[in-house]
């Protein structure tokens, strides 16, 4: 149990340090967007393709192994459409429980299978991850489009979705490269080492930064159920589909790792992702558009208070405006001879 705590102290110190630069607004709140990005479309794919491609998976059955971790998020979702009229819960509220309840933070995964289990336990979550993250994301989209109002299901969006998830194309690249015995290049080894090296514990300060406890107070009791439901049903459920499979062993705590995981932050905002993006992305533009709008408001509110203030008189006296526009004019052509006009022709 001591050397249990000692192993992941350092993973959730990571993710309290993330949380505490979020808190202190360092380095700026434009520096985590990008890192995320930088995370999930490069380091944790070279994570992913070093791993596979450098390591032994061992004699795991794949047909078993992945109906475990298919069969664990159908059943989750089962058992949430039957007990669905007791959630105090509405269409949108119900589809927010469903996806808490299959999906995961990956990060926090891979963290956790590298330090208490080593590679291996890292190359086997990799495969949960490939299996589980196609399932949980048509389930997702299918309890948002029947009680979310999400629209009408379109397979092939769907489709072009996963297989452009740049986690599924690594593990995809890693499996090929260690089935076909090719490896990596001597120059790619230890390119995609000193990546990997640096996934870990950014991947861990993002998932700090997205820690948002003031959300989780004002949800309420809501948070709270959807929290038990998915870190003690998930868990009971793969246990028992796992000894109904017989997975035992490294393979079924790697499946039991991604049982056992919280829940991503957000997957409780009752929407997909990417309008999770487009809704925060909105409210920046709105904050800068506010921001313009009383900038305008302040200099036209100067402008008025000069001319009510000015001397000038509308009784043969130029107005202000005009009078700052002569001005403005003469001090941009004071370098210039007057222009002469033209004389009338004596014809």
């Amino acid at each position: 149990m001591g050397a249990t705590l000692y192993a992941l102290a350092p993973i959730f110190g990571l993710i309290v340090f993330g949380w505490g630069m979020k808190r202190v607004g360092f380095p700026g709140d434009a520096f985590w967007p990008a890192l995320d990005r930088v995370v999930y479309y490069l380091m944790f794919p070279a994570l992913i393709i070093h791993t596979l491609a450098t390591s032994e998976v061992g004699d795991v059955s794949v047909l078993r192994f992945g109906g475990v971790a298919v069969t664990s998020v159908l059943a989750m979702t089962a058992i949430l459409l039957l007990v669905r009229r007791w959630l105090p819960v509405d269409g949108p509220g119900f589809s927010s429980f469903v996806q808490g309840g299959i999906r995961f933070n990956a990060y926090s995964g891979f963290a956790i299978a590298q330090t208490l289990y080593g590679v291996e336990a890292l190359a086997l979550f990799s495969l949960v991850i490939a299996l589980v993250t196609p399932t949980a994301n048509v389930v997702s989209i299918v309890a948002l489009i029947r009680y979310g109002g999400g629209g009408r299901m379109r397979w092939r969006e769907v489709l072009i979705g996963v297989a452009r998830n740049p986690i599924i194309v690594a593990i995809v690249v890693g499996l090929a490269l260690n089935g076909l015995g090719v490896g990596l290049p001597w120059a790619l080894e230890p390119f995609l080492k000193i990546l990997a090296s640096a996934a870990l514990p950014l991947g861990l300060l993002s998932v700090g930064v997205g820690l948002d406890f003031a959300a989780v107070r004002a949800a309420g009791s809501k948070v709270a159920l959807a929290c038990l439901i998915r870190l003690m049903g998930m868990p009971l459920i793969v246990i028992g589909v796992s000894r109904l499979f017989g997975i035992d062993g490294l393979a079924a705590v790697a499946i039991l790792i991604y049982a056992t995981l919280p829940i991503s932050p957000g997957d409780l905002h009752p929407g997909p992702p990417a309008r999770r993006r487009r809704d925060a992305d909105g409210q920046h533009r709105h904050r800068h558009a506010a921001r313009r709008l009383r900038h305008h408001s302040v200099l036209a509110g100067r402008r008025r208070l000069i001319r009510l203030t000015s001397p000038a008189s509308s009784a043969g006296k130029p107005s202000p405006r005009r009078h700052d526009r002569e001005a403005h004019g003469r001090r941009a052509g004071s370098d210039r001879p007057p222009a002469r006009r033209p004389r009338p022709s004596r014809r």
